[in-house]
């Protein structure tokens, strides 16, 4: 857009001094077309502008421009860009009703997993504190936690979505509470394709930080060189949107995909 916009502005100013210059030339020459042309000199002056002017105002009804707000969009990942249907994938691998009650019982809010998503116990580590716990289930914990991140899958509208924010000129961003090489396997998988219109990311585990945590907002800020009050944060978690907000983000938690888009747009982040 800017652009056309120059190459049109060019155009014009081009337009306007040949028009000075034939009215010069046929001046000198005491031309009768001299006053027309003179008069025609005048009249480019003022419609040249009005026109581009318009041409402008036009294009950005068609196609709205980025928001004088807001530079960068912040996401969370799970349950915003990736789904994660963990309790579909549980009942797939055929668990014990124990098994499976353990999983939706104890492991999401334990402290191991936390420590996982830190970086601060291996995945191999979890596993065998899990065991330890309930031995009985040993296979059941084990088959589960090692086949997790199988089941992650980015939204049908993730990549088209991030691709249009960059397009539009924002800067996109992840941060997340994400466990110890759930990022290089979904890699492998390809189930992370849509990085490529990601300008950066903050992973909990690689940084020993976690959200809620002020600290890991700071990080992403001072690393990617942000502001806050120009970032909008999306997550799915209230207590980490109220946290983004304590730190001066704008930020709103994430309820379906044109909630989301809605949302941004009063931010006048139109996509």
């Amino acid at each position: 857009m800017k652009k056309v916009q120059r190459i049109l502005a060019l155009a014009g100013v081009v337009l306007i001094l040949l028009m000075y210059v034939m009215t010069m030339v046929f001046a000198l020459r005491k031309d009768p077309a001299a006053r027309g042309l003179f008069f025609g000199s005048l009249a480019m002056t003022v419609f040249v502008p009005i026109f581009l002017y318009a041409m402008q105002l036009a294009a950005r009804m068609v196609r709205p421009g980025k928001s004088p707000v807001i530079d960068a969009v912040i996401f969370d990942l799970g349950r915003v860009l990736v789904d994660f249907p963990w309790h579909d994938h549980a009942e797939s691998l055929g668990l014990s009703p124990e098994g499976l009650a353990f999983v939706e019982n104890r492991i999401y809010e334990s402290e191991y997993w936390h420590c996982l998503d830190r970086g601060t116990m291996t995945q191999e580590e979890v596993i065998r504190a899990f065991a330890e716990e309930a031995p009985e289930l040993t296979d059941d914990i084990r088959r589960y936690i090692e086949t997790i991140y199988h089941c992650l899958v980015p939204y049908s509208y993730t990549e088209s979505w991030l691709a249009a924010l960059q397009a539009r000129g924002y800067r996109t961003y992840v941060l997340t509470n994400w466990p110890v090489g759930a990022a290089e396997e979904m890699r492998e998988r390809g189930t992370l394709s849509f990085e490529k219109y990601v300008d950066g990311a903050v992973w909990s585990c690689e940084e020993h930080l976690l959200k809620p945590d002020p600290a890991i907002f700071q990080l992403l800020l001072s690393r990617y060189g942000l502001t806050a009050s120009r970032c909008v944060f999306i997550d799915d978690r209230e207590e980490n949107v109220e946290a983004a907000r304590a730190e001066g983000f704008a930020a709103f938690r994430f309820e379906n995909y044109p909630d989301a888009v809605r949302r941004l747009a009063s931010l006048g982040v139109k996509v």
